[in-house]
């Protein structure tokens, strides 16, 4: 996924800094998902490549890698990754999300079903 200046907050780091932050995307009308664990500049990046993609791997973290203060990649582990196809490949199916968007409401409504008549056996 791209993400064009306009939807990314700067960030000051400076070079002395251990590039460690919990940060904000801002999407378009303001809203704000924290999504990324790590912002880490460019040339620690490549200084550490290999630690950075194990420490990844092992805590399924997102590090943001940063160019003058800026994300210029993004470095997920691969079940985030895989996490991030499904969720793409349901927000893009119409039926599947008029079905989401049905359990919504009703559960908004407080139109539950119980547990037995999901795993009965009719």
């Amino acid at each position: 996924m791209r993400l064009g200046l306009s939807t990314v907050r700067r960030m000051n780091v400076d070079s002395h800094d251990s590039g460690c932050y919990c940060d904000h995307i801002l999407h378009p009308g303001g809203v704000s998902v924290a999504t990324i664990d790590r912002f880490v500049p460019i040339s620690q990046a490549k200084n550490r490549l290999l630690d950075l993609a194990r420490e990844v791997e092992q805590n399924d973290d997102v590090v943001a890698i940063t160019r003058n203060g800026i994300p210029a990649a993004i470095l997920l582990s691969p079940a985030k990754f895989a996490g991030l196809l499904e969720t793409l490949e349901i927000l893009g199916d119409a039926r599947t999300m008029r079905a989401l968007r049905r359990s919504m409401r009703q559960a908004a409504a407080g139109k539950w079903v119980s547990e037995s008549q999901v795993f009965s056996r009719e």
